[in-house]
């Protein structure tokens, strides 16, 4: 559907993003471009074939990523306008720098399709910021922060349209693929509805966050044994608005309250990151 210009569903961005790989389909003696198509760890064969992808991927999930990204954001339905902040963690002690894709998509859209579709799901509607992503750099057993601002089409079912990024290597790599390290999506219906979450980052530390009223933030987290422990509280461009050490603390249930008018910080999304010796794990935080 990228292919043909003309079409109800192309998209310029989609277009010119499948065509920074080699053509995969080699028919009556030309090279064509064809989606979906699937290219797993420098092979072709699973090709336009959706029942064959089901393995390769099942087998590929199998295998741990060393990151973990995590998302949020707003969404406001009268003015089609919205923002995501994405967190990634890097659990591993080496620094990458890669680039980090978003994208909006739409599902359920009815299109008469030359292939006899009728219904279209996961369709690319944008590419956020652009095509070329955003830089980024993770260092080791840190998180990295980004946020972006995205506008949907009135046109669009905001209902069922959905934000999938995912973090790549830029580069061919010498199996001719260009690596994606780990992925998540959020649903726009979802985003604008506040409540207590928790989050483990990573496994056996967690984070709950309860907001007692509009001026106190109860924090409780849970250590898997004895550690030092260090928290700040960060906003979206990367300043830190508070960091201290809170000593050696035992195994077991921790609380911790912050009150947002010491902060003298605006209302809007900061981030509070609690650190081990070894770990680090990061919650969004509402200021109102």
């Amino acid at each position: 559907m990228y292919n043909a210009s003309s079409g109800t569903l192309y998209n310029v961005e989609g277009y010119n993003k499948i065509h920074d790989y080699t053509p995969p389909y080699w028919y009556n003696s030309t090279w064509y471009y064809a989606t979906p198509w699937l290219w797993l760890d420098g092979s072709n064969k699973p090709k336009w074939i959706y029942s064959g992808w089901e393995s390769y991927v099942i087998n590929r999930i199998a295998i741990p990523s060393q990151l973990e990204i995590f998302m949020d954001g707003a969404y406001d339905q009268n003015t089609y306008q919205g923002s995501v902040d994405i967190a990634i963690y890097n659990d591993d002690n080496s620094t990458l720098n890669r680039t980090l894709y978003c994208y909006l998509t739409e599902s359920d859209i009815y299109y008469s399709a030359p292939n006899g579709l009728q219904y279209h799901n996961h369709v690319c509607r944008d590419m956020i910021p652009t095509d070329n992503g955003t830089a980024i750099t993770l260092n080791p057993y840190d998180t990295t922060y980004v946020n972006l601002n995205f506008t949907l089409n009135a046109a669009w079912d905001y209902t069922k349209c959905e934000l999938v990024c995912f973090v790549q290597h830029d580069s061919l790599l010498a199996d001719s693929t260009k690596e994606i390290m780990q992925g998540a999506k959020l649903e726009i219906a979802s985003l604008g509805v506040e409540e207590p979450v928790t989050v483990i980052i990573p496994e056996n530390f967690n984070i709950t966050v309860n907001y007692l009223s509009s001026c106190n933030i109860n924090i409780s987290y849970t250590l898997p044994n004895n550690t030092n422990i260090t928290y700040q509280l960060v906003d979206l461009s990367g300043r830190t608005i508070i960091s201290e050490n809170l000593g050696t603390q035992e195994t077991g249930l921790h609380q911790l309250n912050i009150n947002a008018k010491e902060l003298n910080q605006t209302s809007g999304t900061i981030f509070f990151i609690l650190k081990t010796d070894h770990q680090s794990a990061t919650e969004k935080l509402i200021l109102l």
